[in-house]
């Protein structure tokens, strides 16, 4: 598992998750793509983004932390995220 290179698509509650526990697992690659953005029920229901990600995109927002979370724990990976503009 330490050479996957993984794509997770919905950064739901469970999508979120899934993505915190995969990268703490130890993989090389991690892309996170939703095209949604951040709602006041996201908010209050994912613990992986706060009010002040209202309006942002949500995959974004979740990448930008959980670079902090695996530089903070020295975990050498690459973190993307990707949007499908419409």
């Amino acid at each position: 598992m330490n050479n996957a290179k993984i794509l997770i698509i919905g950064m739901s509650g469970l999508g979120a998750e899934v993505a915190k526990n995969i990268i703490l697992g130890g993989v090389k690659s991690v892309t996170l793509m939703d095209n949604k953005n951040v709602t006041e029920h996201d908010a209050s229901s994912q613990f992986l983004v706060s009010r002040d990600s209202i309006g942002q995109n949500v995959s974004w927002y979740i990448v930008e932390l959980l670079i902090y979370c695996t530089m903070k724990k020295k975990i050498g990976i690459t973190i993307k995220y990707m949007c499908i503009l419409t």
